[in-house]
């Protein structure tokens, strides 16, 4: 998985998510999903969506969230909920 997501302040407590997610390397028909967290300091996690896939994909990521503090970065699987290689 490549996550390329990135966050920017929009004013007050509002923060724009843009970028991608993509799965590589599966056959056409592999069906999969990825967790998206939202990491704040000192590591505190915030789950933010499931992406799904099919095959070879990448799925693109455009939103404007009210977040109780800044995030610091957008992050992947982070609980170790999707076996990956």
């Amino acid at each position: 998985y490549d996550v390329k997501v990135g966050v920017q302040s929009v004013g007050g407590d509002q923060y724009k998510l843009a970028g991608s997610v993509s799965q590589a390397g599966v056959s056409p028909n592999f069906h999969g999903f990825l967790p998206l967290y939202i990491e704040f300091e000192k590591g505190e996690l915030l789950r933010l969506a499931v992406v799904t896939f099919t095959g070879p994909e990448s799925v693109p990521i455009a939103t404007t969230l009210r977040l109780p503090k800044k995030p610091v970065r957008i992050v992947a699987n982070s609980m170790h909920d999707v076996l990956t290689r």
